[in-house]
């Protein structure tokens, strides 16, 4: 809630015994409606509806695109009277018509079973629509829904409408119903991190950057492709390691603003370690010291996030960002950034499945990964003596004081419960036994044993014989006579035929040289 409007419209009201003259019936009617819109939903909440009603919309118009489209084409179809386009292009107006119960349930179709979204979304969305129609015209679309068909008259809320009410109750049963495959989110894993760290860093090395801070500084032309490589991978690398760091929903990761952060804050004497200093909206009194993390660069926002903002600045906008402008901002297909345009949910969705796909991870993540992930990181995943509090985990979160400790505990070990339950590593040498303790701790809390300083041993000597083979690899290259030129060397490989015996083959010409 914004506190500061909060005070603005309650100023008279706090100080009994003070009259004030009469005011105006407009004056008095924009008050009502500030506080109607300030008051009635949190801030938080009214923002979640707003995303709601943003992506309903551009839905929308995707579908009476296809309409259009079928329409000229002459295979268009009037399911459920959906003759008038025109028309249907406004079911998702503030005043609704008779096609707008229609599309909600589309809409809630698309994002309940098509997309897979959990209840919790679709509840959203639901509660948005309600909400909007509820609050236009005085009473005149709340209550039980009607349509008049002789008038063409709607009364009464269309999410109140038994259509709108049977589909939120089937999103319901497919989300609980016995045997079905559960289609949640994932929590993003430290493990995908690093895997998402070592291949964008692959894909854009160092080297790059450097080369095209280098061409700035001389004025020289960029490389418009190599630009836009760069842009996308530190984008990427700040928004993921921002979101496991400090886990923000994703309005509130996406508008982050200049004037949120401050760069290089002092910590206290005598160590003084730099820091940044973050603000989250909605989160009043939560700020945020990030400091580096050099053992787990990986997820170090101080990193990343620095050098996403020192790229924005010096080489996409040449300037620095205003104190209102977002830092993850939008940028066109043409490499034109937007500042004041905050990165749409769609566009952090094609973010996400862009990185799944080249990087080969095979989890589903939403906007929520790094929230999720990063909470049960901090709470179960760190070193021993790492580990954070149930307190510190509900700050940092920013989850309500009244927040069920349950649901907490829910949110944050239901990987864990389902890992407990099953036996999946029964013939690991070294096996977990997260069933005997909370994760697993007392196998890492225990005196080495035998079997594990064998299996160290085992460990070292792979990683040898590795070495052993790329050795051989390089001499028996550097020794091929000159006589064989490059084109007739066909491909090397290696591969194990046992656990001991390492063999290598290599085509020269029409011969296949082996040894192992």
């Amino acid at each position: 809630m914004a506190r500061g409007t909060t005070k603005k419209i309650a100023a008279t009201v706090n100080k009994p015994g003070r009259k004030a003259a009469t005011a105006s019936a407009s004056a008095l009617q924009e008050q009502r409606e500030e506080a109607r819109q300030t008051l009635l939903k949190a801030k938080a909440t009214r923002s979640q509806y707003t995303g709601h009603l943003e992506r309903g919309r551009r839905f929308l118009a995707d579908v009476v695109e296809q309409k259009k489209t079928a329409q000229a084409e002459g295979t268009h179809s009037q399911a459920d009277g959906e003759s008038d386009i025109d028309a249907y292009g406004h079911v998702f107006d503030i005043i609704p018509n008779k096609y707008s119960v229609s599309a909600l349930e589309l809409f809630l179709v698309q994002k309940g079973l098509t997309e897979g979204r959990s209840l919790s979304t679709t509840w959203g969305i639901f509660s948005a629509f309600k909400d909007m129609w509820k609050n236009v015209q005085g009473e005149t679309y709340r209550g039980p829904y009607h349509f008049n068909p002789a008038t063409g008259i709607v009364t009464g809320n269309p999410a109140h409408s038994a259509a709108a009410q049977d589909m939120m109750e089937v999103l319901k049963n497919n989300e609980g119903a016995e045997g079905s495959s559960r289609n949640h989110a994932s929590a993003m894993t430290i493990e995908d991190m690093q895997k998402i760290m070592a291949w964008s860093h692959k894909q854009c090395p160092d080297e790059l950057i450097c080369l095209i801070y280098s061409q700035v500084q001389t004025e020289a032309t960029l490389d418009r492709d190599e630009v836009n490589l760069a842009q996308k991978h530190l984008a990427l690398r700040a928004f993921a390691t921002t979101g496991f760091t400090i886990w923000p929903r994703n309005f509130e990761l996406t508008k982050i603003r200049r004037k949120d952060v401050i760069w290089n804050c002092q910590g206290p004497a005598p160590y003084n370690i730099p820091y940044d200093l973050v603000s989250l909206l909605n989160r009043k009194g939560h700020e945020y010291e990030i400091y580096p993390q050099p053992q787990t660069p990986e997820i170090c926002m101080f990193t990343h996030l620095q050098a996403w903002v020192k790229f924005l600045e010096e080489v996409l906008l040449r300037r620095p960002l205003e104190a209102d402008e977002f830092i993850f901002t939008r940028v066109g297909a043409n490499g034109i950034v937007y500042s004041s345009d905050e990165l749409s949910y769609d566009s952090v969705m094609k973010m996400l499945a862009w990185m799944c796909k080249e990087v080969g991870l095979t989890a589903r993540y939403t906007t929520h990964c790094f929230r999720r992930g990063g909470a049960r990181y901090r709470f179960m995943f760190t070193p021993l003596g790492q580990r954070w509090s149930l307190a510190t985990i509900r700050w940092w979160g920013a989850w309500a004081e009244g927040e069920s400790v349950d649901t907490l505990i829910r949110y944050l070990l239901d990987e864990l419960t389902r890992y407990k339950k099953n036996h999946r590593d029964a013939l690991c040498p070294i096996p977990w036994e997260a069933d005997k303790s909370f994760n697993g701790d007392h196998i890492l809390t225990a005196p080495v044993t035998a079997a594990e300083t064998r299996e160290l041993k085992m460990s070292f000597d792979r990683e040898l014989r590795k070495l052993f083979v790329i050795r051989v690899i390089s001499d028996f290259l550097t020794g091929l006579p000159s006589a064989f030129s490059r084109k007739d060397k066909g491909p090397c490989s290696v591969y194990c035929t046992s656990g001991d015996f390492f063999h290598v083959s290599y085509k020269v010409g029409v011969q296949n040289l082996v040894f192992g």
